[in-house]
């Protein structure tokens, strides 16, 4: 297995997702209050408290990053992306799918890849 790394240094991944194209236990697992979990900014491990901390309670969720709080690492999957595409835009993603899929599965030969 070959990978790359194509975003320029310095980029924030928001949300990633695993996407097989299929419905049946696909979605995100969320971790379970009081585990530890690495953060997905600093790789730091944290205590996970769950979304929201309790209002006065102190807690261990400052990232060392540019962001506020710890947020752990998830891997979305299909059932938990959720957005639409414009009739406009289907069309033209649709192309480049065919086209992506030509390539990849003619000339090189590749059983799967990465959409980013």
């Amino acid at each position: 297995m070959m990978m790359e790394n194509i975003f320029p240094p310095g980029l924030t991944i928001h949300e990633r997702y695993d996407i097989k194209g299929s419905w049946v236990d696909r979605n995100a697992t969320l971790p379970r209050l009081g585990k530890m979990v690495q953060c997905r900014h600093c790789s730091e491990m944290y205590l996970y408290e769950g979304p929201h901390i309790p209002r006065g309670k102190k807690s261990e969720k400052q990232c060392k990053s540019h962001y506020l709080t710890h947020e752990p690492n998830l891997l979305f999957k299909d059932s938990d992306l959720k957005f639409r595409l414009l009739v406009t835009n289907a069309d033209d993603v649709l192309k480049q799918l065919k086209k992506d899929s030509e390539f990849f599965g003619t000339r090189l030969r590749t059983m799967d890849y990465s959409l980013l």
